[in-house]
């Protein structure tokens, strides 16, 4: 199943901090970071991909955490550097690292591009 190509992105909890992504594409809402899949690659590989090129950090695809939305495939994954590069996604306007209480207030304020999916963030960043 991780072999085949799917649009994916990854969990990445540092310090107790799940890394997110402030879309301007999307009316300034949060998301995980992650990619759309180009046909070909395996799900894995456009949840590296992706967060790469979102927010400058290279992380490592480790365990399938959830299936949603029509098959995103969502990945706890390891952060392989503390510096992140320079940005590649032009739609990112901000990268940040969000605890248990902003994860919390970005979605009662509606912040969350996809709200029920953040219901379980908070969960995750042990």
């Amino acid at each position: 199943r991780d072999l085949e190509p799917a649009d994916a992105g990854c969990v990445v909890v540092r310090r107790g901090k799940l890394l997110a992504e402030l879309l301007s594409s999307d009316g300034e809402k949060w998301d995980l970071p992650g990619g759309q899949t180009d046909g070909q690659e395996p799900a894995r590989c456009t949840a590296h991909r992706g967060t790469f090129e979102g927010t400058g950090y290279l992380a490592a695809p480790r365990e399938l955490l959830a299936v949603v939305r029509g098959g995103v495939h969502l990945y706890r994954c390891e952060l392989l550097r503390t510096k992140p590069e320079a940005l590649v996604d032009q739609s990112v306007s901000r990268v940040e690292w969000l605890d248990a209480a902003a994860i919390a207030g970005n979605l009662s304020e509606g912040r969350w591009r996809f709200p029920a999916e953040a219901l379980e963030y908070a969960g995750w960043l042990r």
